[in-house]
């Protein structure tokens, strides 16, 4: 339309010049030393307007033919972009068909000329993780991401976190290489301080992962609540570790845990654990029952059940007296099932077996170890039948919860 309109202009104006200059063409004289030039004034002005527009369009004309290298240079770029951008939507695609071989193929290829090549090298990168791990793979997923390092705008500390991520599933080694890079950068960042948690776990490295753990404790970097079942885990770990490797550093490093972590049920079973396998049962039992009679814990209150001490019956008189604040608690009736038929008071870990079994909660799984304890019971009174019942439903409770 605006063609139009323009060229609506140019008529009406050639018009008007038309029948102005028909009246009086008028006259003008132009005159330089020798030189002298007679014409109309509308002869003139017509010849003048004729050279103005010539030196635009030739103006115009010059400065097409130096922008015309750039144009073709930038349209061919804006092809060369939309073919990446396709490639890299085949790419994605390739990935999550689990086509590794042909994604890393398709991803590094159209790398180079992509507005946003990290995401074709990082791309690249997952893909060689997920095959066979050689060296030539691992060399290849080091160089894609050091790629895409080169060509991220992201900080370096998130991309050493996305490389450990990648790498947590099939190399521990070279992640944990990479999330301590992270770590480095960033310290207080709690993503990269959970990815590293996760791996020193994951490598069984307790001792470093401690040491993480107190510094994440000093700024708060994460829930105080997983901090504490992050450190009860460790340390536990640690003090398995230690026990395992020498008896008498193991007593020492249990001496020098704080008393609240010496009241924690899973660093109390190791260690009554270890007593009870060094042949110093008693002292386990003391240290379970003293352990349980601060705090119930049904963790507690099984291992008691299952440790083997020269006074059973002593055991018995103790978990019984429990059972005026705990009368409905199954695991309680469990650990006095056992405890009986070590003392081979077989209708009186009946007794107690079946009351464990009608205490069990509607909406929860009955524990698979009291029909297997029933079922050895009854087994030692002869009755063969009803002991294979048990068994089975032993085996299908154990079944349906794991």
């Amino acid at each position: 339309m605006k063609w139009l309109f323009s060229l609506l202009f140019v008529i009406a104006v050639a018009v008007g010049f038309t029948w102005f200059s028909r009246e009086d063409p008028g006259f003008i004289v132009v005159s330089r030393g020798n030189w002298t030039l007679e014409t109309s004034l509308s002869l003139f002005i017509l010849g003048l307007a004729i050279a103005i527009l010539a030196v635009y369009l030739s103006l115009n004309f010059l400065i097409w033919l130096w922008q015309f290298p750039g144009k073709v240079r930038a349209r061919h770029e804006a092809r060369r972009q939309q073919k990446s951008h396709q490639m890299l939507q085949e790419g994605i695609l390739a990935l999550w068909r689990e086509q590794w071989q042909t994604a890393e193929q398709i991803l590094v290829k159209s790398a180079f000329h992509s507005a946003i090549p990290a995401l074709h090298y990082l791309g690249a990168a997952f893909a060689t993780l997920r095959l066979p791990a050689t060296e030539e793979t691992q060399v290849r997923t080091a160089d894609y991401f050091d790629q895409a390092r080169g060509t991220m705008t992201l900080s370096d500390e998130i991309l050493f976190l996305l490389q450990a991520k990648s790498q947590q599933r099939v190399n521990g080694v070279a992640a944990l290489k990479s999330a301590t890079s992270a770590y480095a950068i960033a310290p207080h960042h709690p993503e990269i301080l959970q990815t590293l948690l996760s791996l020193y776990q994951q490598s069984s490295d307790w001792k470093n992962a401690l040491s993480l753990l107190t510094e994440a404790k000093k700024f708060n970097i994460l829930p105080q609540e997983q901090l504490n079942i992050l450190e009860i885990q460790a340390q536990t770990a640690l003090l398995q570790q230690v026990l395992h490797k020498n008896a008498a550093e193991g007593a020492t490093y249990w001496s020098r845990l704080s008393q609240s972590l010496r009241r924690q049920p899973e660093l109390v079973i190791v260690y009554a654990q270890y007593l009870a396998n060094e042949g110093d049962a008693s002292r386990a039992e003391t240290l379970l029952r003293e352990t349980l009679e601060q705090q119930w814990d049904a963790k507690l209150i099984n291992a008691y059940g299952q440790l083997r001490t020269i006074k059973p019956i002593e055991q018995i008189h103790h978990a019984e007296k429990w059972l005026k604040s705990h009368f409905n608690d199954a695991d309680l009736l469990l650990a006095l099932g056992r405890l009986c038929i070590r003392e081979k008071a077989w209708d009186k870990a009946e007794q107690y077996l079946k009351s464990a079994l009608n205490q069990t909660p509607a909406n929860q799984s009955v524990n698979p170890a009291i029909y297997q304890t029933l079922g050895e019971v009854l087994s030692q009174r002869g009755e063969t039948a009803i002991a294979c019942e048990y068994y089975r439903q032993a085996l299908s409770t154990w079944q349906t919860t794991h």
